[in-house]
């Protein structure tokens, strides 16, 4: 088993139903551990070069510039898996904010997990086990979010081959529209890896209406 499943403290692990979605997913990656390319899913890619031992998930804080779209939005910046501060000055009836702060409060606990099959994906499954960071969002009933809402997961190895898993909620109530946008920008050594795994469960209620757009 390569080092992906690592001893990390994790927050809220005092809560019984977080600590049993965690335990399952940790049970399912270990089951199935990392695809082969004899797996359908898995055929065009090498994910053997995840079985390597020397991912790190402790590291040391960098200085990185992080990248800024060239259009208004809702920026969300992360920093090697660490949410940056956020300065949204959000519309009434929209709220972003912190999944482990969400956890806290129990505004996810009818949410988290609700999608991901642990047994038919390993990389859900092992997300699951370090359910921590990310954000959760929620747009209220029939509000209409002008401008998107931008995740920008900013990467840099600092000469290490980085690790980290990401986990986001995104809730939109009957008849709200957003537009949500991931992007992806990394400034590390072209030779090093990293291995940034992450998850959306995005739940869209009756007559709501959601674009989403990657950009990598």
């Amino acid at each position: 088993m390569p080092n992906l499943l690592q001893d990390k403290k994790l927050i809220g692990n005092e809560i019984p139903w977080l600590k049993n979605l965690r335990e399952l997913g940790r049970d399912a990656f270990i089951r199935q551990g990392v695809p082969t390319a004899k797996v359908e899913a898995w055929k065009y890619t090498k994910p053997r070069d995840l079985n390597a031992n020397d991912f790190v998930m402790n590291f040391a804080a960098v200085d990185v510039e992080t990248f800024t779209l060239p259009f208004d939005a809702y920026q969300i910046h992360f920093v090697n898996g660490v949410l940056e501060p956020m300065q949204t000055n959000l519309p009434d009836g929209v709220m972003i904010v912190p999944l482990s702060e969400a956890i806290l409060q129990d505004d996810t606990k009818n949410y988290l997990g609700k999608l991901v099959d642990v047994n038919k994906n390993p990389f859900g499954a092992l997300n699951n086990a370090y359910i921590n960071e990310g954000v959760f969002i929620r747009v209220e009933k029939n509000i209409n979010l002008k401008k998107p809402i931008a995740i920008i997961s900013n990467s840099h190895s600092n000469e290490q081959n980085l690790f980290y898993n990401l986990r986001n909620v995104v809730v939109l109530e009957e008849g709200a529209s957003a537009n949500l946008v991931e992007y992806y920008h990394y400034s590390g050594d072209a030779k090093s890896r990293y291995f940034g795994n992450h998850v959306n469960e995005i739940f869209i209620a009756k007559d709501a209406k959601l674009n989403h757009t990657k950009f990598q």
